[in-house]
């Protein structure tokens, strides 16, 4: 980028957004308290039903967060087939959990159940 092209970017993206960002942070930003409280409701709702069906999948309870569990599920009890990182540890990354799940049903309530905080 030429010198022009940048001053130009500064002049009309970089200084309104900065000028925006100051104001919130002066003043703050609403918040619709019920709103959010009906969101985290839904999440959790949501998780619930995910480690259910988990837990029925598997016939029993474990804890759909711990990588120990997982692995222990996933390769050692339903023999999935293994593939490990370069480092030599069993991957549980998305990429792989998504091959797995044409395999089995759990890796994809896994990879569902993952972005719900």
């Amino acid at each position: 980028m030429s010198k022009n092209n940048l001053w130009n970017y500064y002049i009309t993206i970089e200084m309104p957004a900065l000028n925006t960002m100051l104001q919130m942070l002066l003043n703050g930003i609403l918040i619709n308290r019920e709103e959010l409280s009906n969101i985290r409701e839904d999440l959790l709702t949501l998780m619930n039903q995910l480690e259910l069906q988990a837990y029925r999948i598997v016939r029993r309870r474990f804890k759909i967060n711990r990588q120990k569990d997982l692995i222990k599920i996933l390769y050692d009890e339903l023999h999935l087939p293994i593939q490990r990182t370069p480092h030599g540890r069993v991957c549980l990354k998305k990429s792989y959990l998504n091959i797995l799940a044409d395999k089995h049903p759990l890796p994809k309530l896994i990879i569902e159940y993952r972005p719900v905080p």
